[in-house]
């Protein structure tokens, strides 16, 4: 059995060829560390309070209030960042924050379209600020979140997720978008923005003009989104018995057919035995083996981690925890479809070279490769390469179209409709009230 990985900056998949043998020495050596921790050794005080946050946001909002639950995930950051504790806990605490985060994430997964989070996301900077050290900011944010409330929108707070790495609220009501920082000094006089607070304001400004138009020109670069088939979404009642079945089964194994030798395994990590998982994992034959879990060690845009699954509060948890780890295999075979292009038969085309799946379409003497954002979301979701290949062969004959630079002006690509988007600066004045400076000029109080 061969494995082979992705190069640091993408998800790790591995190559599984011929019959069984010896497994990396991670599975050999009868532990789960693929691609992160998977220990089941957390305080289990810690694991309690995850879990009663991911219970809670569950039965959101039929039974209690979002905003509080924010305020109760941002307490437990600050309890956990104040804690003076060393060692083991310090370490255990640290790993709180980043499962507390991975928890947020729910939020923004549930509100906010994939291609907003793609957007959100998608800026320079590293991870949020420890929330205890911003706590005039916050005070802010937290204020601000209540007044965008009372104007009928849904606030979510930046800092508690991983996700949304521009402004300090995103706040929708499923129409609308606005984004806000919150500074707490006075706004400048001119009204002109420097320093860092210019640059967020820049950033803020193309962010608002793309998704408005769905087409921005910055440093010489225009970036389009161009309108495609609705990305299908899993079957999520199957992958919730799925997690049930392990539960139940005596080896803590269980396996979902996608397709033909297309495999998601769900294996209880202290129950099943891991040459178990390697034999399972060999059935597929010259598969690519994909590990959803590794979207909780770098989280991303392009698809929901296990944690994030709209599954029972109880099984997001199992994930969260690693309690419970997913597999999945894909045959490169599996990929395959034929489609029509200007009177010629085009066909997609799949390979994998040094690690990486690459997956594109070609006609006559035409071809087009397809950016990895968009196979690993069907890679790292539950679905099969069948629906990858469906969804494929709709888009290549434009793929195709675009395929050549000289060709680009002479074809009008269908540009994604724009969404309502707004961004902009908050100030607290001196009268106590909120002034906004954006694009559509300053403004009081209503936010909305």
């Amino acid at each position: 059995m061969r494995w082979m990985h992705w190069p640091t900056s993408r998800p790790t998949i591995m190559l599984v060829e011929g019959a069984a043998g010896e497994g990396p020495p991670s599975l050999a050596n009868g532990k789960y560390d693929i691609g992160g921790s998977m220990s089941w050794s957390k305080p289990s005080e810690l694991q309690e309070r995850r879990l009663a946050l991911i219970k809670e946001f569950c039965k959101l909002p039929g039974e209690g209030d979002l905003l509080n639950w924010q305020r109760r995930l941002a307490a437990e950051h600050v309890a956990s960042e104040q804690s003076d504790a060393s060692g083991t806990r310090r370490y255990d605490l640290k790993e709180h924050r980043r499962l507390l985060r991975l928890i947020g994430d729910n939020l923004a997964w549930t509100l906010l379209p994939r291609h907003t989070l793609r957007s959100l996301g998608r800026h320079p900077g590293g991870p949020p600020a420890a929330l205890a050290g911003q706590a005039k900011t916050m005070n802010l944010v937290w204020d601000v979140a209540e007044n965008l409330r009372s104007d009928g929108l849904i606030p979510i707070i930046a800092d508690l997720t991983n996700l949304i790495r521009i402004g300090d609220i995103v706040a929708t009501n499923g129409a609308n978008l606005v984004v806000l920082e919150c500074k707490t000094q006075k706004p400048p006089a001119s009204g002109k923005l420097s320093g860092r607070a210019g640059r967020q304001q820049e950033r803020g400004e193309r962010l608002e003009e793309y998704l408005q138009t769905s087409s921005v020109s910055w440093t010489g670069i225009t970036v389009q989104a161009i309108t495609s088939p609705e990305l299908p979404e899993p079957d999520w009642a199957a992958v919730g018995d799925l997690i049930a079945d392990s539960l139940g089964a005596s080896d803590g194994l269980s396996h979902l057919s996608l397709g033909n030798n297309e495999l998601l395994i769900a294996a209880v990590v202290e129950r099943s035995d891991p040459r178990r998982v390697v034999e399972k994992l060999a059935d597929s034959s010259g598969g690519v083996l994909f590990l959803p879990s590794e979207l909780m060690d770098a989280p991303s845009f392009v698809a929901r981690p296990p944690s994030a699954y709209p599954i029972c509060a109880e099984y997001r948890w199992r994930l969260l925890e690693r309690d419970v780890s997913l597999f999945r295999t894909v045959p490169i075979e599996n990929i395959q479809g034929e489609f029509e292009w200007h009177g010629k038969r085009g066909r997609l085309t799949a390979s994998f070279n040094s690690g990486v799946l690459g997956v594109g379409a070609t006609a006559g003497d035409r071809s087009a490769t397809f950016e990895w954002p968009l196979i690993d979301y069907f890679m790292l979701s539950p679905l099969s390469a069948e629906s990858l290949s469906n969804f494929l062969v709709k888009c290549a004959p434009l793929a195709l179209d675009l395929s050549n630079p000289d060709d680009v002006g002479d074809i009008a690509a269908p540009l994604a409709e724009g969404d309502p988007a707004m961004y902009g600066t908050v100030f607290r004045n001196s009268a106590g009230s909120f002034s906004v400076t954006s694009n559509l000029g300053d403004s009081s109080t209503d936010l909305s």
